[in-house]
């Protein structure tokens, strides 16, 4: 099963930033957090989805967006909450799911940065975190959500620290939409909701024709 997953505030702020996420933004990440099957994705799919954290008035928007492809890989855009504006992580995955370019910047910005593959010639280690133990599991659920119905599979997802923390994120997924989530290395249709500690992440639209919105400098 070929995949990638997008790590859509972790590897793109990150890595350009190297600041210290605090917690609420590391769990934002977590909660934003997609795995695909790479099979699945076809030019021009695009899902909007709306986050709301628990006790904030105003919720803030996820987008996932494919807007470019050819035999060598395909590019997928991830516009993203950000402090003063949302910006855009524009990614190109081989069909095989590796990384081969990663560019950042707000939508219509002149100037992107490109952050993968890394100007310096040498490469820092990344920090191995030990596993969490993982415990899954799915049943069928219907949900409405944005006044739409859904046969969705509900995957209930326990991880068990070391440190004795616990964490229990819920999906309910769907095959009416795209970017199909994978889950014990199965595709179980495209994200319509999901709970993780302070966060809820709900579908709010989606269609197949997605135009990019973060354009890369010509060559």
């Amino acid at each position: 099963m070929k995949r990638f997953t997008a790590l859509l505030l972790l590897m793109g702020c990150q890595s350009a930033t190297q600041d210290p996420q605090p917690e609420s933004q590391a769990d934002l990440v977590l909660a934003a957090q997609l795995t695909f099957d790479i099979e699945q994705v076809q030019q021009g799919q695009w899902a909007r989805y709306t986050i709301r954290e628990e006790g904030k008035a105003h919720p803030q928007v996820v987008k996932y967006a494919a807007v470019g492809g050819d035999e060598s890989g395909v590019w997928v855009e991830n516009k993203v909450p950000g402090d003063p504006r949302p910006f855009i992580i524009k990614s190109k995955y081989s069909w095989k799911g590796d990384l081969l370019e990663r560019w950042v910047g707000e939508a219509g910005s002149p100037k992107p940065a490109k952050i993968y593959p890394p100007q310096a010639a040498k490469k820092e280690p990344l920090k191995k975190e030990e596993e969490p133990k993982v415990e899954t599991k799915i049943e069928e659920e219907p949900l409405t959500v944005a006044g739409r119905s859904f046969e969705c599979a509900k995957i209930t997802t326990t991880l068990t620290y070391a440190n004795g923390r616990v964490s229990t994120l819920v999906n309910w997924c769907s095959d009416k939409i795209p970017f199909s989530v994978l889950s014990e290395g199965k595709p179980r249709g495209g994200l319509v909701k999901r709970v993780f500690g302070k966060f809820t992440l709900e579908l709010a639209n989606f269609g197949n024709d997605a135009l990019p919105e973060l354009d890369l400098p010509k060559e």
